[in-house]
């Protein structure tokens, strides 16, 4: 089964920036509701697993929750409302969102990248199972 890194900036999104707990639960709430996700690859299955990465927010950029693709990609119109078209894939959360500081991430696994500028990249495979305890075990509760 494959990993894959999905990424987020809530304020290219609008909505708005995360300074603290409550601001996260309050983005969570939100993007759990979406049910979807732009990518940019066509590789991703149902039933891959996600970790999501919240990025643009300085101190608070970290994984912020993790779950499994729903569906293939297929073809729709940009969330940005730009007129191009982008991929998309179905998602669902798992279980209570928890949060993994970037700074933490880098440290243990320093040659994967963390911070891309795409949504939808793959996770080393030499990874997901460190990844996937820390998250467990570690990540810290924020709803």
């Amino acid at each position: 089964m494959r990993y894959w890194l999905l990424t987020a900036n809530p304020e290219k999104q609008g909505l708005g920036k995360i300074k603290n707990a409550e601001d996260l639960e309050r983005y969570f709430k939100i993007i759990s509701a979406w049910g979807n996700w732009s990518i940019c690859t066509k590789k991703i299955c149902p039933d891959h697993r996600f970790y999501l990465m919240l990025l643009g927010q300085r101190k608070m950029n970290g994984i912020i929750g993790r779950g499994t693709f729903r569906t293939w990609a297929y073809e729709g119109e940009s969330w940005a409302e730009t007129g191009e078209k982008v991929l998309y894939v179905n998602i669902a959360f798992e279980g209570n969102p928890k949060y993994i500081p970037c700074r933490a991430l880098n440290e243990m696994m320093p040659d994967q990248l963390w911070t891309p500028r795409q949504s939808g990249i793959s996770i080393k495979a030499k990874y997901t199972e460190e990844l996937d305890l820390l998250y467990t075990r570690e990540g810290i509760p924020f709803i």
